[in-house]
């Protein structure tokens, strides 16, 4: 019984199929395709990268080494075919030391475009050093072009504020104003103190040996120094006076004293 049924169900399952792979697509080459249309399918050319550095993630800063290189090679050939180089270890330590002041590792990844470490940073600053000791050669020897033409290459990759920085640590020269006088301010560990210095007159004439003979010893002894040996001429002295909160300082360390005194009565 069970094999009728299933005869019977074999030409409708035939039929089923037969309609199936009427709808079906059938898969037609490409080729099969360009043959039959009159203009081929435009075909979108890889674009080459720009930089052969352009996958190592870090192609402006190796872009950068390559040109600075470049440039030292290009600088050495021309100072050796002008008998500049190799310089004399005597030569060369003749040579005022140079003070550049490159930019920062973080600065430098801005300008680069590139993640900068320490190894890589330390690897540019000596390719700029080597540089801009050929620029010095160059500027020393006269070859003026050339030496220019260092100096806006490193000029680049130096700091804006260089005087500045350079200039950090030394004394400024004194300034003074009309009158000959110098505001300057002092620091000692937490205290600060601003000070007019102004110049005082010198006395018109010396004092001589022959009139501090005729005078008494008595009168001059209280502001005229006894020396082991006398000399034979007295040298002029030039009398000042320090003011503290426009204060005589003789005066201020009076009313200082007799205020800490008045203070140490009260607390008793």
């Amino acid at each position: 019984m069970f094999n009728l049924l299933r005869l019977q169900a074999r030409p409708a399952t035939a039929a089923l199929q037969t309609a199936r792979r009427c709808y079906a697509t059938a898969f037609v080459p490409p080729a099969s395709l360009k043959e039959g249309l009159a203009t081929p399918l435009p075909v979108e050319p890889k674009l080459k990268p720009d930089s052969p550095t352009f996958y190592t993630a870090r192609a402006g800063y190796f872009d950068g080494l390559t040109a600075l290189e470049d440039a030292i090679t290009d600088t050495r050939r021309a100072l050796t075919a002008l008998q500049l180089l190799p310089l004399p270890q005597s030569v060369r330590k003749a040579l005022p030391p140079l003070q550049p002041v490159w930019h920062t590792k973080d600065t430098l990844a801005g300008h680069l475009s590139a993640i900068v470490t320490t190894s890589k940073y330390r690897r540019y600053i000596r390719v700029l050093d080597q540089l801009n000791e050929y620029r010095q050669i160059a500027e020393i020897a006269g070859v003026v072009e050339l030496a220019e033409n260092l100096a806006d290459i490193i000029t680049s990759f130096e700091r804006e504020n260089k005087e500045a920085v350079l200039a950090h640590g030394k004394k400024k020269p004194v300034q003074f104003d009309e009158y000959g006088r110098s505001y300057t301010l002092g620091r000692r560990k937490e205290s600060t103190a601003r000070v007019w210095v102004i110049p005082v007159k010198t006395p018109e004439a010396a004092v001589s040996q022959s009139a501090l003979q005729t005078e008494s010893p008595g009168e001059l002894s209280h502001f005229i120094p006894q020396p082991l040996t006398t000399p034979t001429k007295m040298l002029p002295v030039t009398t000042t006076n320090i003011i503290v909160n426009n204060t005589p300082f003789i005066e201020y360390l009076y009313v200082t004293k007799a205020f800490s005194i008045l203070i140490r009565c009260t607390e008793e």
